[in-house]
């Protein structure tokens, strides 16, 4: 049996909300690469297969970007309930 450890939460990346973040995706530039969103931003910026489609401007390319579950630790009860 492991034992919990505590939750630590991380906040949305968007500018103005204070929400906890539910989900994350990588993004270079960001502390750790790693760019957090709640769950509402979440429903606002994901296709329907839950990724994020970025347009590059300078190279005219679209690639997708994985959103995946955030989740502090595997042994945390919150984030893994």
């Amino acid at each position: 049996m492991t034992q919990e450890t505590k939750h630590i939460p991380a906040y949305c990346n968007i500018n103005g909300c204070e929400r906890e973040a539910d989900y994350w995706l990588e993004v270079k530039g960001f502390v750790d690469d790693t760019f957090y969103l709640c769950g509402h931003h979440y429903t606002e910026l994901a296709n329907d297969e839950g990724n994020y489609t970025q347009l590059d401007t300078e190279l005219g390319t679209i690639t997708e970007r994985e959103i995946a579950g955030y989740s502090c630790s595997e042994s945390c009860g919150i984030c893994n309930d």
